[in-house]
């Protein structure tokens, strides 16, 4: 958005006044002069004056205001908007005029605008040249001081007394101290004395650091770029203080603006110029700066020509010094020099090289070599001038021979150069001469004597080298490099570490150092070299000093000790083995025996106990351990007893008697992994086992060993030993310990299975007996049914009876073929829970339901023998605070009613729901009611209880799952002590005699158990003894969060043919087994209900039969000849498919299996019904599936 001016808000302003203006003078005039006639008179000066003022925008405003104005108040008719021709002519014209009258002031203004930008430009150009001339009077006057002087410091002092006050009120100069040799504060100039002085101080106390950065002097000497400040702030000198003191100084001072320019000679700085206002009124500005610079380059090129002069000076003084120095050198040096012109004539000539000549120094010069040296004139003369023609040296050259002296012989050393100017002019050349006279002598000898040296150093058959203080190798004998296959010529130079590899040196390192810190060293080690063999080896390191006693280097002497090491280390591992050999043999020896006596003493050993007793007494002796124990794995695999134990106190292996094998123990440790377990001490035991420490420490032990006892890579348990010193338990003693251990286990396992195969003799007798026993009473049980059935079917058969007699009988027959089914269902119940096939169907159970139909079931039975039935249920509701409310009638706590009158009888009181098979409960109640009505004498009574969770008590199940029991007690002939424990096992009796009162097999107590366990209950039996009842307990968990409130008055079970005489009238069943009397049978049940019954005896005549008229149902047996129920049952629903139909089938079999039923529903008949079957079972069945298909 753009910005709106003050100007542009009072030229806006001014347009409206001027227009309210107008039109208030014209409504005041228009009574006298009719502003009607010119209702535009007044408004043209408005415009012009908002032209004026404001320029073409305020112009067209008022022209626009105007124009309304005028419309509104001065056109017919008057105070309305009106438009007509004529008006809008006029408004027309004077819109026109308006904006021409605005353009033209527009115009004026952007005239008068420009003529007063150029003015101000003239006078800005005017005052830059003023100050222009002002800058460059002022660098004038700087030249001239500049140039007025060669010496710095006066050219410093008279720069800064030139700025002030003219261009500032405070300059100083900084210099860098190493480029300039004076204070860093080279000059100081002030208006202000006091501020000078104040400068002064503070560049004492707080020198310039040029790592601060936050300075502007310090950042000049870094970038090598001005600085300008326009304005200081207090800010500033905060930025710049380093304490408080620092920026009080600051303070003083008062600096408002600065600039800072570098001074550069060379291209490098090596001062900063600064320029400080504090009482002007003015501020530095960029033309201060650019005049600041040039000054500072100035200052900088007067400073650079007082160095050059300054250096030339110093330059001129040496040269000086120099050539005396060059005199003093020549005339002293033990060195011959000589300088000889082209001619080669002596031009400078030594009093050394006089001495070698023989010839007084003063006959050398402008003498030639010739004459000098006649003798050698004809070898001295081609070699100058061949080095004067070629200009290139001639060094190192060796003359030897008689010189001026008589008899004297001399060896020199000279060096021939030439001696050119610049240019490349030849003046002459030079000679160096050296005496080498004594040091040829001296090599001579040294010679000899080397020679000497290497015949016996190559000689020695030891290793010798010199190492200088470097470590590297400057001398080494023959035997050296036959040692390491190299020659001298590489191995010298080089260091020790190139020589010997890595893993040698640093081996030798320690050695090293010390002989080159001045120690003799001698030591024996086994090193290895980089060749990659290890040798032993006997090194003395002798350090050489020099003359100042600094160490220059050491002669090594090595020699290699690898054959002797080795043969001394062979006869010592030889004689180690040998004593270890002569030491195992002896412990052997003294281990076969101590085996053998443990061997000996199992064979003596019976039972299992003895068999523990001598395996720990031996294993102790063995080892000679102090105490010791035997734990073996629980037959659970999850518990580990200790069996035996000796040296333990009672309460010291009490709460390890029986622990869990996760518990951590040396002993469970050991069964749980199959390892041995050891601790060589106690620090080792706290390690292993942190929360046992106290208790071993307590104990005294100072070392155990946990050994597994294991049988064919079975852990059966373990042999603990415990020292009472600390033990090394090394690889021999370890594996001996699990020599012991494995024949103690083996010998553990004999004993076990010995008193296993007593056991099972003693089982397998008994259960032969039992057999046998089981047998008899299974044929007397199995007959003693078909006698009367047999018997009283060939009376029928044979003779004529009466109504009554008739009756009689056929109840007699119905009665023992009862007997005969249970016995089967009996049998084929042990078969199914012997294979653990036995299947339940779970489903909410309420059990007083389940209690009375087996109180029914047994009802003549008991009312036979005169036996009073009760069924008791304890009154403890359900839930909390309902105890005694739902007993009855009478509040009683206790409800009792008996099976004479079931319906009148029953009292509604809760019962909890428990999931289960109703059907096995029932049987469960009914075996034990029928066992207690069948050993109950006549006039006897038995009791059924249903005793109720109370929710204010605790379950006594482990779980603390709430319970219910089922108690059925009797006052019968009880149950002897001695065979309680065998109540519940199978084919056991109390009674198993030919003279026993009560039949049976011995199974219904067996049946019982397993039908309650497979529910989650337990049953159990308490009697006091014979003659005196017993008490049978059932107890099942509870569906929690269910129950129901009792039976109420429901009614008990009838059969189908009392409330319906003819359920099966109209239906059309086929019927097929290959058993005639089977078929009659069927055909006559079927019948009698009304069925209309189409009977064969295969399943070839029932698929003839089902294709001539389709029944309602089919009744099939399985095992038939040539097709059976499954095949015929498959053609059947193949016939039905194509038809589009379906019909259901029922399997009538023998086949009575778990697996049978299960596969029968499989291949798809609806219902699977045992033989023998009621009539009454199978005509409902029948009615049932009937009914359910039709609907």
């Amino acid at each position: 958005m753009p910005k709106v001016t003050r100007f542009q808000i009072a030229s806006y302003g001014v347009a409206v006044l001027a227009v309210m203006l107008a039109l208030a003078l014209m409504l005041g005039l228009d009574s006298w002069l009719g502003m009607t006639k010119t209702p535009f008179l007044l408004f043209y000066g408005a415009v012009a004056i908002a032209a004026w003022y404001g320029g073409l925008k305020p112009g067209i405003v008022a022209t626009v205001l105007s124009i309304l104005f005028s419309n509104y108040f001065f056109h017919e008719p008057n105070y309305a908007f009106t438009i007509n021709l004529p008006d809008l002519l006029r408004m027309g014209l004077f819109a026109l005029q308006g904006v021409m009258i605005s353009y033209l002031c527009e115009e004026l203004r952007i005239a008068k605008h420009r003529a007063e930008i150029d003015r101000q430009r003239e006078q800005k150009a005017k005052d830059r040249a003023e100050a222009m001339q002002q800058r460059l009077a002022f660098l004038d006057r700087a030249n001239t001081v500049l140039t007025s002087s060669l010496d710095y410091e006066t050219t410093l002092r008279s720069v800064v007394e030139l700025t002030i006050p003219e261009f500032a009120d405070l300059c100083t100069v900084d210099i860098l101290p190493a480029d300039m040799a004076i204070n860093p504060l080279a000059a100081v100039q002030a208006k202000d004395p006091n501020r000078a002085d104040l400068v002064r101080q503070l560049t004492a106390t707080y020198p310039l650091d040029l790592n601060d950065q936050t300075h502007p002097i310090t950042r000049v000497f870094h970038t090598g770029r001005s600085e300008l400040i326009p304005e200081v702030t207090d800010a500033n000198y905060v930025a710049m203080a380093r304490d408080a003191e620092q920026l009080k100084f600051f303070r003083q001072l008062g600096i408002k603006s600065a600039i800072c320019v570098p001074l550069i000679a060379g291209r490098e700085v090596f001062g900063v110029l600064s320029l400080m206002l504090t009482t002007s009124q003015r501020h530095y500005c960029n033309e201060d700066l650019t005049l600041a610079e040039e000054l500072g380059r100035r200052v900088g090129l007067a400073m650079e020509n007082s160095r050059l002069h300054r250096q030339l000076k110093q330059a001129m003084q040496r040269q000086e010094a120099t050539l005396a120095l060059i005199d003093t050198w020549l005339a002293s040096s033990p060195v011959g020099l000589a300088f000889l012109d082209t001619d080669l004539r002596y031009v400078h000539v030594n009093q050394a090289l006089a001495d070698i000549n023989g010839i007084p120094l003063k006959d050398h010069f402008h003498r030639s070599v010739r004459e000098v040296l006649p003798a050698w004139g004809d070898t001295l003369e081609p070699v100058l001038r061949q080095v004067m023609q070629t200009g290139e040296p001639l060094l190192n050259q060796e003359l030897s021979g008689e010189t001026n002296s008589p008899g004297v012989y001399r060896h020199s050393l000279v060096n021939f150069y030439p001696v050119c100017l610049a240019n490349g002019q030849t003046l002459g050349v030079g000679a160096t001469v050296v005496d080498i006279t004594q040091l040829k002598q001296t090599q001579t000898s040294l010679s000899q004597r080397e020679a000497e040296l290497s015949l016996i150093t190559n000689t020695v058959p030891a290793l010798i080298a010199y190492v200088d203080l470097n470590q590297r190798y400057r001398f080494v004998n023959r035997t050296y490099e036959q040692w390491f296959g190299h020659p001298a010529t590489e191995i010298c130079g080089r260091h020790i570490r190139q020589v010997l590899g890595e893993a040698a040196y640093e081996k030798i390192r320690p050695y090293v150092e010390q002989a080159l810190a001045g120690r003799a060293v001698r030591y024996e080690s086994q090193v290895p070299y980089q060749d990659g063999g290890v040798r032993y080896i006997e090194a003395v390191y002798i350090p050489q000093f020099d003359s100042r006693g600094q160490v220059e280097g050491f002669v090594s002497l090595v020699s290699d000790m690898t054959d002797r090491k080795r043969a001394e280390l062979e006869r010592d591992r030889l004689l180690q083995q040998e004593q270890a050999a002569r030491q195992l043999a002896e412990l052997n020896i003294q281990r076969v025996y101590q085996l053998q006596n443990l061997t000996a003493a199992l064979a003596q050993a019976l039972t299992t106990e003895q068999v523990r007793e001598i395996l720990l007494h031996q294993g102790l002796a063995a080892f000679n351990a102090t105490r010791g124990w035997i734990g073996l794995l629980h037959k659970n695999g999850k518990t580990v007893e200790i069996v035996c134990s000796i040296g333990y106190q009672e309460a010291e292996i009490a709460p390890y008697r029986r622990v869990p094998l996760t518990t951590p123990l040396p002993l469970t440790d050991t069964i749980r992994t199959g390892e041995m377990v050891i601790a060589r001490s106690p620090a080792e035991y706290q390690q292993l086992y942190p929360s046992l420490a106290d208790t071993y420490i307590a104990s005294g032990s100072q070392a155990i060993a946990s050994l597994p006892l294991t049988i064919e890579g079975r852990t059966i348990g373990s042999l603990g030993l415990s020292f009472n010193q600390p033990r090394d338990f090394d690889v021999a003693e370890r594996a001996f310990m699990m020599t012991l251990a494995r024949q103690c286990a083996q010998a553990l396992e004999r004993s076990r299975l010995y008193a296993a195969e007593q056991v099972a003799r003693e089982v397998a007798e008994s259960a032969n007996r039992i057999k046998d026993e089981f047998l008899a009473v299974l044929s007397h049980e199995l007959r003693s049914p078909l006698n009367p059935i047999l018997g009283w079917a060939k009376l029928l058969r044979s003779r004529q009876y009466n109504e009554a007699a008739r009756n009689r009988a056929l109840e007699t027959i119905e009665r023992n073929a009862k007997l005969q089914a249970q016995l089967v269902d009996d049998l084929l119940d042990v078969s199914r829970i012997l294979r653990g096939k036995l299947a339940l169907k779970f489903a909410p159970v309420n059990l007083v339901s389940t209690i009375l139909a087996a109180m029914e079931t047994v009802q003549l039975s008991a009312e036979a023998k005169q036996i009073h039935l009760v069924f008791e249920g304890v009154g403890t509701s359900w839930e909390q605070g309902r105890a005694g409310k739902d007993q009855g009638d009478k509040g009683d706590k206790e409800a009792a009613i008996t099976i004479q009158n079931p319906k009148s009888k029953i009292q509604n009181f809760p019962t909890p729901l428990v999931l289960g098979d109703s059907g096995r409960l029932q049987q469960v109640v009914w075996n034990l009611i029928s066992n207690a009505v069948k050993f109950t004498p006549a006039g006897g009574r038995v009791e059924i209880s249903l005793q109720l969770p109370n929710p204010d008590s605790h379950s006594p199940t482990p779980d603390s799952q709430k319970s219910v029991q089922i108690q059925v007690s009797d006052t019968g002939k009880g149950i002897s002590p001695d065979f309680l424990p065998y109540v519940f096992d199978y084919f056991r009796q109390a009674d198993s005699s030919t003279t026993r009162t009560f039949g049976g097999l011995g199974l219904g107590l067996a049946i019982v158990r397993h039908l309650v366990e497979l529910h989650g209950g337990t049953v159990g039996v308490d009697s006091l003894g014979e003659g005196q009842g017993a008490t049978f307990t059932v107890t099942l968990p509870v569906l929690e969060g269910s129950r129901e409130s009792g039976v109420g008055n429901r009614e008990m079970h009838h059969s189908p043919s009392n409330t319906q005489q003819l359920p099966l009238q109209g239906v059309r069943v086929l019927a097929v087994d290959d058993d005639p009397d089977m078929r009659e049978y069927v055909t006559c049940v079927l019948q009698q209900h009304g069925a209309e019954a189409t009977v064969v005896s295969s399943a070839e005549d029932a698929l003839v039969a089902l294709s001539q008229q389709m029944p309602d149902l089919i009744l099939s047996d399985i095992g038939m000849p040539l097709m059976d129920g499954y095949m015929f049952l498959e053609k059947v629903k193949n016939i039905m498919q194509s038809r589009s139909l379906s019909i259901p089938a029922i399997a009538l079999t023998a086949y009575a299996g778990e697996y049978d039923q299960q596969k029968a529903i499989t291949a798809g008949f609806q219902l699977h019904l045992p033989k023998p079957i009621d009539p009454d079972e199978l005509v409902k069945a029948i009615a049932e599936l009937v009914s359910t298909t039709r609907s």
